[in-house]
Parts: C-alpha cells; sequence; structure tokens
C-alpha cells in the first residue's frame, strides 16, 4: 500500500508540473524547467526541484509561486521560506563582496547518520 501512495504522490505532482507548462529537464527528471520572463521585462528560466516531498523553487518571487501555483497541492504549514533542503540546513549568507549567496550544510545531516549508525551497529557507541 505504502508504494502505492508513494507512486500516486509522484504521478500526481508530476500532473501539477504539466498543467502548469513545466517540462522536466532532459539530464534530471526531478529537474522541472519552463521559460519565465522577469518584473524587467526580461527572458529567463525558472527551475524547480523535486525530491519525494522537498520542492525547492528556483526564479523571482518563489515562494509566491509555491504558494499560488502548487499550493492547492499542500498543506499551508509546509511552505516557508527555505532552511532545509533533502537533509541540509540551508542559509543565505552575505559574501565579502556584498553578494548574497545561498549556503549549504550538511553537519545536521551527518550528526543524524552518525547517531543512526550508533543505534544499529552492535559494541561501544
Amino acid at each position: 500500500m505504502a508504494a502505492t501512495a508513494g507512486a500516486d504522490y509522484w504521478r500526481h505532482v508530476r500532473s501539477a508540473m504539466t498543467s502548469m507548462n513545466f517540462k522536466p529537464c532532459p539530464a534530471d527528471p526531478d529537474v522541472w524547467m519552463r521559460p519565465g520572463t522577469k518584473a524587467d521585462g526580461s527572458a529567463y528560466w525558472q527551475y524547480v526541484l523535486l525530491y519525494t516531498d522537498d520542492i525547492l523553487a528556483i526564479m523571482e518571487e518563489p515562494e509566491k509561486y509555491i504558494r499560488e501555483e502548487l499550493g492547492t497541492y499542500f498543506k499551508e504549514k509546509s511552505i516557508g521560506p527555505l532552511t532545509q533542503y533533502l537533509g541540509n540546513k540551508v542559509s543565505l549568507v552575505d559574501l565579502e563582496n556584498c553578494v548574497q549567496a545561498w549556503s549549504f550544510s550538511s553537519s545536521q545531516y551527518v550528526q543524524n547518520a552518525v547517531q543512526m549508525l550508533k543505534t544499529i551497529l552492535p559494541g561501544d557507541n
């Protein structure tokens, strides 16, 4: 039953992406893309990365896109600013050259993996 639920969810999300004119990237079917237009009128590509129930939108106003276009498919409480993606902590940082960039830290993921190994491996932990 669980495998069916996962497959149904996968089909549901992909159907939603197709209905919003996104197409899967030929190199990775979990990366979806569509042409867009920025507020200044310039053309660019909008991307949505899907992995199970993690969704990362890369575009102008990503939270607006998720709330208005994907919002009917997800619980309101699960939508918000990016703080974690695929088990990694995500932060917006200021670089020395005054540019903002996203930082991904796998520390939390690794700590959780080590704790899991300590519970399943025999011997002194």
